[in-house]
């Protein structure tokens, strides 16, 4: 398998790739995990909302936007993201080959160029998108067929032209910005979440 990075975001599944190829300008790393939720506590009370909560499960709640979290959830929160973040050292060390105390210092959450990256072994080699396919092709002993797909549209999209989120004034928040704000477990550079880093040319 193949993997490539292209300049337009930070990604993490080429680590288990045998092969790791990249554009000069693409930007690699991040390794690192993250959690992020929003607390909406003041802004639900300053509109006069409050929520009524029933559970079963002391912590079946723990991820409410409706309040901050406790002593006790932020310290079990903290336990699964090192377990998740040591897993993902594992899969780079095995995928990359490398040392383990060498991923470590690196698995910062910290982006690299990718010519950065190809010191460090995050990098097998520099070439582009066609090149990266074709490479993979040879590696698959098949030939470079790629097919390119794109979201369906539905009616009212194709005839106006306008994104149903647009259509419903939701627009000015993108797929982003509306999954940021939805909360969740990353290994993404945060970032990426609010837009895609682009090529300097």
């Amino acid at each position: 398998m193949c993997g490539v990075w292209e300049p337009r975001g930070v990604t993490t599944w080429p680590a288990a790739a045998n092969q790791v190829t990249a554009m000069p300008n693409s930007l690699v790393g991040s390794i690192g995990v993250i959690h992020l939720r929003p607390i909406l506590e003041q802004l639900l009370g300053k509109v006069g909302v409050e929520f009524s909560v029933f559970k079963g499960g002391r912590l079946k709640d723990m991820g409410g936007f409706w309040r901050g979290p406790t002593d006790e959830e932020s310290e079990k929160y903290q336990e699964l993201i090192t377990e998740i973040y040591d897993n993902f050292v594992f899969v780079v060390v095995q995928g990359r080959k490398l040392e383990e105390a060498h991923v470590r210092e690196l698995a910062t959450g910290e982006i690299f160029t990718a010519r950065k990256g190809k010191e460090l072994g995050l990098v097998d080699e520099m070439m582009d998108f066609e090149q990266s396919l074709e490479l993979a092709a040879r590696l698959g002993n098949t030939q470079p067929r790629p097919r390119w797909f794109r979201p369906k549209r539905s009616m009212s999209e194709r005839l106006t032209g306008r994104s149903a989120s647009q259509q419903l004034g939701l627009g000015l928040l993108g797929p982003e910005v509306r999954q940021f704000l939805a909360g969740g477990i990353y290994y993404m550079d945060p970032g990426f979440l609010l837009g895609p880093y682009h090529s300097a040319d």
